[in-house]
């Protein structure tokens, strides 16, 4: 009877079942404002996906099928998290450091190597999942990527990519080649596992392995960096990039800020804790700038006060205050030869 309707009362349910079936009367204590129905049946196959089996009371007080699914698929998501025996690549990119086809080593274009990113975000759009699991590629050409509800990216040991888009940019043909062979491995559902700070992925006897990025190329200090602006940033998330504009750099000193806008000395003082800094007394010299450069020297000490949340990753440096303006920077060179011994510049 599992296919049939609800039956809305005792008396509706004694008519379905034979005489001798002993129905269980509670009608007197059902709120009558209160929904009732069949329960909702979710499938979990072999590989740990999730379906509908069976529409019920559970999905349509959710919303709908896809929410209920969606909302189990995160949850089982943030309690393997919680499993200190459960590792998810989630939250970290991973660098190549080999790659073999039937046991024998395959050679990337010269100066490439596979980057993947994993990420969980928030949806910004009204419909959809709350939140989405993320794949973003790179090897050597265009930026390639794709999304899929909570739990569903990384799922039962294997990737699921169902189709993976990406920026146009026209690629040389050893780089297309490359880039054409990497979006066929990642769609055809490759296993995963984590071995320490490894990543490795197979599928059809091919194998690559990848490492953790802040192993493969630890970050950047923020001492001792000559840091040249890459663009300003605004409301938090909008890049503009002034590429008529003379080059602008800042530097950290311990307490003590130096730089050049581009066409004016810079100097100030910051203080800083983990995640934020905090600057003073910042000045620059008066000369006149061409337009370009005068409108990214606006921004930069616009940018240098208190409270400037920063992050670095590998040779990047994000500054952004809490008006949401803020400025792009990457390493340039080491203003203390010795401070970056060892490292390339990317």
């Amino acid at each position: 009877m599992t296919t049939d309707a609800p039956a809305a009362c005792a008396t509706e349910a004694r008519a379905r079942f034979p005489a001798d079936t002993v129905i269980i009367d509670a009608d007197d204590r059902r709120t009558p404002a209160a929904a009732y129905g069949t329960s909702t049946m979710i499938r979990i196959g072999p590989d740990g996906r999730l379906t509908l089996h069976r529409s019920g009371i559970q999905d349509q007080a959710a919303g709908g099928p896809d929410v209920l699914l969606d909302r189990l698929r995160e949850f089982r998501s943030a309690i393997a998290v919680l499993d200190g025996s459960t590792r998810s690549p989630t939250g970290n990119t991973y660098l190549s450091t080999a790659v073999a086809e039937d046991g024998e080593p395959k050679q990337l274009v010269p100066k490439t190597r596979i980057r993947l990113e994993f990420a969980r975000v928030p949806n910004k759009n009204a419909d959809g999942p709350r939140v989405y699991d993320v794949v973003r590629a790179y090897v050597g050409c265009n930026s390639l990527g794709t999304a899929a509800a909570a739990d569903e990216l990384l799922t039962g040991g294997s990737l699921w990519i169902g189709g993976i888009g990406g920026t146009q940019v026209g690629c040389r043909p050893p780089l297309r080649d490359q880039e054409e062979w990497l979006k066929t491995f990642l769609t055809s559902k490759p296993s995963w596992r984590l071995n320490g700070d490894e990543l490795i992925l197979a599928t059809g006897g091919t194998t690559i392995t990848l490492l953790d990025r802040k192993i493969a190329e630890p970050d950047f200090p923020l001492d001792g960096i000559r840091w040249e602006v890459v663009s300003t940033i605004t409301n938090a998330d909008l890049r503009q990039y002034h590429h008529h504009a003379e080059q602008a750099w800042i530097s950290f000193d311990g307490g003590r800020l130096t730089g050049w806008t581009g066409c004016n000395e810079l100097s100030g003082t910051v203080t800083r804790n983990n995640t934020e800094l905090t600057f003073g007394s910042v000045a620059t010299t008066d000369r006149a700038c061409p337009a370009e450069t005068a409108a990214m020297q606006a921004a930069i000490p616009a940018t240098l006060g208190p409270a400037v949340t920063y992050t670095i990753d590998y040779n990047q440096l994000t500054l952004l205050a809490p008006s949401g303006i803020g400025l792009d920077l990457k390493a340039g060179q080491s203003s203390c030869p010795l401070a970056l011994a060892g490292k390339g510049f990317g």
